[in-house]
């Protein structure tokens, strides 16, 4: 899962210490007021690395890390090239925070503080920290505990703006992006004696009641008495039998209005499919192919819970028919 919503703060002035500083840079490598000054606490050393470095060119997703002094504020400085920002599109600003959540891992950054937030756009510092979040999801729900209980990992990264609740605002939205993003992955990702029709359904319910949304799960015996016998003979070979869950949310109060029309999601789920025995040595789309049925399936759900966090107007309805193909799974 990406850093909590917790571990992110943004504040008009620098008041707990960090360990990492992060400065960005575009790609005509010129420093602005906030940057001059850090350079100057650090007697030139940001402007003399950007003149002298062979590398770095601040283009997007580049970084250079540097030590800094025993005597600094910090114990290094992260110098993140975001290119032309005026330019980049949000994707491509979501690729460079996905970036940095990898440069922090590696210098073993528990505590970082975004220097000059203010040089850019609000809203690429939200596209900077959606990359973030998704650039440190982790799925090890399955993996042996690490033995290295001193692992460090990030634990706050501090954004200084003049500007901080606004900013913070706007993070609303990105939170909710990043943990619904990050379901679906831990759905897809999970093995199918943990993600079966009966499970997938109870996950369904467990998420999204809680938001206001109704759910309605129909079982096999219930399946069968509607005569949805295309649905239930998917999945007879499975000793885990087909569900169809019905999601609605009739929008919340004030925003609704008598024009607006209702908005259904139909999603097939595949929990597991085996695709027929596949016994071609190159077939790597077959398992692509396989993949993305469960992705289908599990994005259904995430963009009901989205569309309830983000408080679309109307009424919103959503299908989801979810089975197993083949096997016992």
């Amino acid at each position: 899962m990406p850093i909590p919503s917790s571990s992110i703060h943004f504040v008009s002035k620098l008041a707990t210490k960090a360990d990492t500083a992060i400065l960005l840079i575009g790609d005509d490598k010129k420093l602005s007021k906030i940057g001059m000054l850090i350079d100057k606490s650090l007697a030139g050393l940001i402007s003399h690395q950007l003149e002298t470095h062979p590398k770095f060119k601040g283009e997007s997703g580049q970084s250079l890390s540097l030590a800094l002094p025993a005597k600094s504020d910090y114990l290094r400085l992260i110098i993140l090239g975001i290119g032309n920002s005026e330019k980049l599109s949000a994707d491509a600003t979501e690729t460079i925070g996905g970036k940095l959540a990898g440069v922090l891992t590696a210098q073993g950054s528990s505590k970082a503080a975004l220097l000059n937030a203010d040089d850019v756009e609000m809203s690429f510092v939200s596209s900077l920290l959606l990359g973030l979040r998704l650039g440190s999801y982790k799925f090890d729900e399955y993996k042996t505990i690490k033995k290295d209980k001193e692992a460090v990992s990030l634990k706050s990264l501090t954004i200084v703006t003049s500007s901080p609740k606004e900013l913070a605002k706007n993070s609303t939205n990105v939170e909710n992006l990043a943990q619904s993003v990050s379901l679906t992955r831990d759905l897809v990702n999970a093995p199918p004696n943990k993600l079966y029709p009966e499970s997938f359904a109870d996950i369904i319910k467990k998420t999204l009641v809680p938001l206001g949304v109704k759910v309605q799960i129909f079982d096999d015996k219930a399946l069968i008495k509607m005569g949805m016998g295309c649905l239930i003979a998917v999945g007879q070979a499975s000793e885990n039998l087909p569900r169809l869950v019905v999601m609605s949310w009739a929008g919340t109060k004030g925003n609704k209005k008598k024009s607006d029309k209702p908005i259904a999601f139909v999603g097939k789920g595949i929990t597991f499919d085996s695709g027929g025995l596949n016994v071609k040595r190159r077939a790597p789309g077959i398992l692509k192919q396989l993949v993305e049925r469960q992705e289908r399936a599990h994005g259904t759900d995430e963009r009901k819970k989205l569309q309830v966090q983000l408080f679309g107007p109307g009424f919103v309805g959503g299908i989801g028919e979810v089975t197993l193909n083949y096997g016992k799974a």
